[in-house]
């Protein structure tokens, strides 16, 4: 049974979508919030949830400064015209990236940092200029810029080396994601995938299950919970959280692809043929699909829709030798050996370490009583590192 436990992009999640009452609410405090690490970068991370429950507060007071600095440069624009160029720079620049227009629809955020570096340049127009003049009639003014800027690199170079700390490993970089962000649903999922993939299973459950408490429509986050489970030998919540994924999002077809898996794991094969059909229906040309449901008949001893199954995954995958293996096995069922060893010499033909090829040609020859070729089989699948081909060998008293 083919293993295809991909952990889906969030892409494919049905995620909610804000009014856009809420993306004008958040476009003001994005705005100040991109202004305000212009001037001390801190917290940074690499996504910032969006949210529809920003305080009035914050909304109203970032509505009111960006109103103040927005009058004070129109102001002084015949006076001071490099602040005027320098705000509308920023404010242009930025617009598109605070939240009124969602860039993505699938993981919508507040505000990104990568967005920065264009708007920072208006900024940067109005210190480049502002500052001189600024102290145009200070006596020490060479160096009392030296010093600030000696000081403003080695600030900003020390906050760099602790931004680039945080990029030690994935999952310190999610851990620092979390910890300057709140409700951060992606970033939980993203680090369940993290620790599913450095076999912690139980962390990522965690992880997986504070990303369905903040965004229960995510379906992405109990498949992916789901194969956690499976991978801990909790076949029945993995059974439950796949069935809840494909709940949320019936087109999942990953999910009914993996529950059939536990199923057919726990020898339920009507199950795993029902999950599978369903799997072809969204994808026709699932050839790992076709294999799984080719096995599982082989299960209820319908070879030869086992082998409909294998003959079809073989056709969307030439080289897929497993596919092989388990038709050799649809065949020597049915007595038909000789189809089976061609079946197996594809397999070897294909994969030239195929173990598991090798052991099988070698009972296969077995059946037909060539005990030279059985033996030579079973010596090159044991050498392979095939624990069943060395017991074999071991009962017949041959040193391999």
């Amino acid at each position: 049974m083919t293993n295809a436990h991909y952990m889906l992009n969030a892409s494919h999640t049905n995620i909610k979508q804000f009014p856009l009452i809420s993306r004008i609410a958040n476009a003001p405090v994005a705005f100040v919030t991109y202004l305000e690490k212009t001037f001390w970068p801190h917290d940074m991370t690499i996504f910032y949830p969006f949210s529809d429950q920003i305080p009035l507060w914050q909304v109203l007071g970032a509505s009111l400064l960006i109103l103040v600095i927005s009058v004070a440069v129109i102001v002084m624009m015949k006076r001071l015209p490099y602040l005027f160029v320098g705000w509308l720079w920023f404010s242009i620049t930025i617009a598109p990236v605070i939240g009124i227009i969602q860039i993505s629809l699938t993981t919508p955020y507040m505000m990104a940092d990568r967005y920065h570096y264009l708007p920072s340049i208006g900024i940067g127009i109005m210190l480049a200029w502002g500052i001189p003049d600024l102290l145009k009639k200070w006596k020490h003014r060479q160096e009392i810029l030296f010093t600030l800027s000696m000081l403003i690199i080695l600030c900003l170079s020390i906050k760099t080396w602790t931004q680039v700390g945080y990029w030690q490993n994935t999952i310190t970089l999610y851990d620092h994601c979390l910890k300057v962000t709140n409700n951060n649903w992606l970033i939980y999922y993203s680090r369940g995938v993290a620790h599913n993939g450095l076999g912690n299973y139980n962390q990522a459950i965690e992880d997986y299950s504070r990303a369905i408490a903040i965004s229960p429509g995510t379906a992405e986050g109990y498949y992916n919970r789901g194969i956690a489970y499976k991978n801990l030998g909790n076949y029945k919540q993995a059974i439950e959280d796949y069935g809840r994924a494909i709940e949320i999002n019936p087109r999942l077809a990953m999910a009914n692809y993996n529950r059939s898996i536990v199923y057919y794991g726990l020898g339920n094969y009507k199950q795993a043929i029902e999950d599978l059909n369903r799997t072809i229906e969204i994808n026709p040309r699932f050839a790992e699909a076709y294999n799984n449901r080719g096995n599982a008949y082989n299960g209820l001893g319908n070879h030869k829709q086992a082998i409909e199954d294998l003959n079809r995954a073989i056709e969307i995958n030439p080289g897929y030798a497993e596919a092989y293996i388990n038709r050799s096995n649809s065949y020597n069922d049915l007595g038909n050996h000789k189809q089976a060893i061609e079946d197996l010499n594809r397999a070897i033909e294909i994969n030239p370490r195929f173990a598991e090829a090798y052991l099988n040609r070698g009972v296969t020859y077995s059946m037909l009583g060539n005990e030279k070729l059985t033996s030579e089989d079973l010596k090159t699948a044991a050498i392979l590192g095939n624990e069943h081909a060395k017991n074999l060998l071991k009962r017949q008293g041959i040193n391999w």
